[in-house]
């Protein structure tokens, strides 16, 4: 029921964004882009009323009014040193700011350096810091973090465009009959004062002045199916209609991803995908929508773990890893407090996506980190190898970093919580008797690994390790960057 439910949505959707009277702000409203067939995805379009579109447009209009008194421009915009290529990436942690090897693009900087390709990284702000304070020193490395807010004049030029589109919307409803489209476009004029469609918009007028000085041949941006990456390959389209646009596919992606398998408009759309692995490679290529679309395997440019053998000796620790949802975070970590209070044998690693703040979480879960029981260890540790080497367990519902740690030789636990739509990465390779609902399901399974070496478990390892970590295709990177 769910799964129509979504792809009418979908349909809709996609018919509102490809209306002729439509622009960049139509493509920049984030409940126009269903990224998966995923319980919160729904959930969020669900909750957009009225009370939501004027919290959010008086957050607006206060963030415009602060600017109006503190901005100051934080950027340090290069001379103008053409470079062959502009990557678009993200900064989620502090640790990563000077790290020579990015966690979404790895070594692609070293391998564009030591090909003579000259190039130029553009970090995407997700996380509470000035970038004012590494701009300067950034610049030397051909790097720079883009704000998270802009100058007063041009704040109030987003907020004029989403007044207009909004009047766009309503003229567009008047002439709709069909009940479901009309809550469809709706939800879509709330959702116009969404902070991730203001950062869409955002990206692209700094994107937009980038491009003036580095008069970029080629431009790469992560490639999930969201709004801001269709908006960063329209600037480059507009800057120049010869660019290359590249999509990298960096997250696994199954048959129930929407939105990267979508073409908007021409100048939306990526020239080329890179995939990461064989089973993207296979999904994307099975698109119709996206048969004119060069898709390339260049591997995965992220760091791979080295695979374990056997977690039959190791002790019992669960690593638990939600997605980058709050109310993912809350259903995992609920289930394990019960756990750990149930079993103190049992040690649970919790393990926060990088833009959850632990302090939400402990609000949301109405405690404090003292009262959390013993049993449970907050993970501090930077790299993610390092919770999966401690642990035999993991546990998780829609988390891709499953696969680093099956591969790392952890027993996947999926926590079905009782809800009808699957949104395991490990769909048809996990175990079913793994699917679990409930503290004696969770307690059944991890008794019978600790009893048990089971066989069938390190087969799938290496199964999906082949499926979805493969070395870095350098000879097809170049072959892109130099073509």
């Amino acid at each position: 029921m769910q799964t129509k439910l979504f792809k009418k949505i979908s349909i809709v959707s996609d018919k509102i964004v490809n209306n002729k009277l439509m622009s960049d702000t139509t493509v920049a409203i984030s409940s126009l882009h269903l990224i998966k067939n995923h319980p919160e995805y729904l959930k969020k379009i669900e909750k957009r009323e009225i009370s939501y579109f004027f919290k959010n447009l008086l957050i607006k209009i206060v963030k415009i009014i602060k600017v109006f008194f503190q901005f100051s421009d934080k950027g340090f915009l290069p001379t103008s040193k053409k470079v062959k290529v502009l990557f678009v990436s993200h900064l989620t942690n502090k640790n990563q700011i000077y790290d020579s090897n990015d966690p979404y693009y790895g070594p692609l900087k070293k391998i564009c350096n030591l090909n003579k390709i000259t190039n130029f990284r553009l970090l995407l702000n997700h996380i509470d810091i000035n970038e004012g304070d590494h701009n300067r020193s950034l610049i030397k490395k051909n790097t720079q973090i883009l704000s998270r807010s802009l100058s007063f004049k041009f704040e109030f030029r987003v907020l004029k465009k989403k007044f207009l589109e909004l009047y766009k919307l309503r003229q567009l409803s008047k002439n709709l009959s069909d009940k479901f489209s009309k809550k469809i476009l709706k939800k879509a004029m709330i959702s116009l004062f969404d902070p991730e469609t203001t950062f869409a918009l955002r990206t692209k007028i700094q994107l937009k002045n980038f491009l003036s000085f580095l008069k970029p041949d080629i431009i790469i941006v992560t490639y999930e199916g969201y709004g801001w990456e269709r908006l960063c390959f329209k600037a480059a389209k507009e800057f120049n209609k010869n660019i290359k646009c590249i999509g990298y596919q960096h997250a696994p992606i199954g048959y129930n991803h929407l939105s990267i398998k979508k073409i908007i408009k021409t100048k939306y759309n990526p020239d080329l995908i890179w995939c990461s692995n064989k089973q993207s490679y296979k999904i994307l290529k099975s698109s119709k929508a996206l048969k004119k679309i060069k898709i390339v395997n260049v591997g995965n440019l992220k760091k791979k773990f080295t695979e374990s053998k056997s977690s039959y000796n190791k002790k019992n620790y669960c690593l638990v890893i939600p997605e980058g949802i709050y109310s993912e975070c809350l259903k995992l970590f609920s289930f394990t407090i019960k756990c750990a209070k149930e079993n103190k044998s049992i040690k649970f690693i919790w393990r926060l996506h990088p833009i959850i703040e632990l302090k939400k979480i402990f609000k949301l879960l109405d405690i404090n980190k003292n009262s959390i029981p013993k049993n449970i260890i907050i993970s501090s540790e930077k790299n993610i190898f390092n919770d999966i080497k401690k642990s035999k367990f993991v546990l998780y519902r829609g988390s891709g970093s499953v696969i680093e740690s099956v591969i790392g030789g952890n027993i996947p636990l999926y926590f079905k919580n009782k809800e009808v739509i699957n949104i395991d990465p490990l769909k048809g390779y996990n175990k079913k008797e793994n699917y679990i609902n409930s503290y004696s399901e969770f307690l059944k399974r991890i008794n019978y690994y600790s009893n048990n070496e089971d066989k069938k478990v390190f087969q799938i390892s290496k199964k999906i390790g082949n499926l979805f970590y493969e070395k870095i295709n350098r000879k097809k990177i170049i072959e892109s960057l130099k073509t």
